[in-house]
């Protein structure tokens, strides 16, 4: 549970013995019950912070829907590619910004690309010491 202090720094000792400095503005994660004696004891000097929400968003990709292959720019390596997707990860910014990381299978491997990486099969073709 997330806890921090209202008005000023308080320190709290753990049943374990450490300490933890509590400071407005700054939430520290506590065990569940810890958290609910400390705001039972102190409840004018803690308050429970509500998680963000999340900034993620999954989205299963139907492969019979996705056929057409992917390639992207991977730094010191070219385009490579084609590669299957097969999750689509929704991204948004604490400032609304919204982008999306594509989960793909190239090779035998699984791997992570971000939008921005990604180019055309022209672009693929095109390349230097790629025959045509």
């Amino acid at each position: 549970m997330l806890i921090e202090a209202t008005h000023h720094p308080i320190r709290y000792t753990m049943l374990d013995g450490r300490q933890v400095r509590l400071e407005p503005g700054q939430p520290v994660d506590l065990p569940e019950t810890q958290a609910r004696m400390l705001l039972t004891k102190a409840a004018d000097r803690v308050r429970v912070i509500e998680s963000p929400p999340s900034l993620y968003e999954e989205v299963q990709v139907d492969a019979t829907t996705c056929k057409r292959p992917v390639y992207w720019d991977s730094p010191g390596q070219g385009i490579l590619g084609p590669a299957t997707v097969a999750y689509l990860a929704k991204e948004t910014s604490l400032t609304g910004r919204v982008h999306f990381w594509l989960c793909i299978n190239y090779g035998n491997s699984w791997r992570w690309i971000h939008e921005q990486t990604l180019r055309s099969r022209m672009a693929y073709d095109g390349q230097p010491g790629r025959p045509p």
